[in-house]
């Protein structure tokens, strides 16, 4: 939903040259992805459809090659929207997080990881997989405020006061300093 948002806000921006903004119709099928695959095994649906053409082998959900293959896509996906997120540090700081515990999720679903959790631990990959979506839904809602503000001149505007009150301290501190060195010298 908030891809869709930050679609809707950043086609109508006139500095937008370059059609950045494309990326979020790209993401608003990711996100859909996404929730099928936490809703149901998507993958393994798919696979069970593919196997028809690739041999049974290289299909296995827990393949070494399937987790890499996943890794690889996060990480495409995380640097294309870090290009268009770069200007909000809140969002780029919520995308690292999605971004780790996403890899981590994929690297924790390993046979070769799974040998070294114990019992208690075998729940680790699905709750580092909350983790991940719940930090790319704050990412997407960081993002989409700093859009909105960013389209109705709010953060210029936030960027203007908070500059004229550092001019303001930094005058009052001179001449705070100014007065000091004045009642040294008499």
């Amino acid at each position: 939903m908030y891809c869709c948002l930050i679609y809707g806000l950043r086609r109508h921006r006139r500095d937008d040259y370059r059609g950045t903004y494309r990326m979020w119709l790209v993401l608003i099928g990711f996100s859909l992805l996404c929730s099928l695959q936490a809703c149901m095994e998507f993958d393994r649906a798919v696979l069970g459809v593919v196997h028809h053409f690739v041999p049974r082998e290289w299909l296995r959900p827990d393949s070494t090659w399937i987790g890499w293959l996943r890794l690889g896509l996060i990480t495409l996906v995380a640097g294309r929207v870090f290009i268009e997120m770069r200007h909000s540090k809140l969002s780029v700081c919520f995308l690292a997080v999605a971004w780790l515990a996403a890899g981590s999720a994929v690297v924790l679903r390993q046979p070769e990881a799974r040998v070294w959790l114990v019992d208690e631990l075998l729940i680790l990959p699905a709750n580092v997989t909350l983790l991940a979506a719940i930090a790319a839904v704050l990412t997407s809602v960081s993002y989409s405020r700093f859009v909105y503000m960013d389209v109705f001149g709010l953060r210029a505007k936030f960027a203007a006061e908070r500059a004229a009150r550092r001019e303001s301290a930094r005058r009052r501190q001179a001449a705070r300093r100014r007065a000091a060195e004045a009642k040294a010298q008499t």
